[in-house]
């Protein structure tokens, strides 16, 4: 039960994600959508997983029989779509983290940060995604002053 619990709570932290991705169009970053690609596809490996486990209606001996013989391979087969799945996530929280959010490059070429775009999103994603240390982008503006420019 342990082991579901912690697979439920994986599955809801990328939702989180990709709610966060999908409302803030900043963080829609090419390297970001190719992270997403990835999920899609570690999503149907564990779509096409669940579809072969899911009992159907057999009867309660059929079930036992098939947990008794195969539960453990079955949950094997889970544990790895699992961790790759994490993998991706992981990947996809660094790509948001290092992504150049509510930054401009003027008419004459200097790099210009929207302070309130970079605030809203690293604290929702501190606020929303466990282990999140948010974007870096916040921190490296921590203390300038509003009208500083980035070099």
């Amino acid at each position: 039960m342990d082991v579901l619990y912690r697979h439920e709570s994986e599955l809801d932290s990328i939702k989180i994600i990709i709610g966060i991705i999908d409302d803030e169009e900043e963080l829609q970053t090419p390297t970001v959508v190719v992270e997403l690609y990835r999920l899609k596809d570690v999503q149907c490996k564990l779509a096409k997983l669940l579809e072969t486990l899911d009992p159907k209606p057999r009867g309660r001996v059929n079930q036992f029989a098939r947990q008794f013989a195969h539960g453990s391979a079955d949950e094997k087969k889970l544990c790895v779509v699992m961790d790759e799945l994490g993998h991706v996530k992981a990947t996809l929280l660094l790509r948001i983290q290092v992504a150049n959010v509510g930054v401009i490059r003027t008419m004459e070429k200097q790099l210009v940060a929207n302070a309130e775009v970079i605030q809203r999103i690293d604290e929702c994603l501190r606020e929303t995604v466990g282990h999140c240390e948010g974007l870096r982008i916040a921190r490296l503006l921590k203390g300038r002053r509003p009208s500083s420019k980035l070099h």
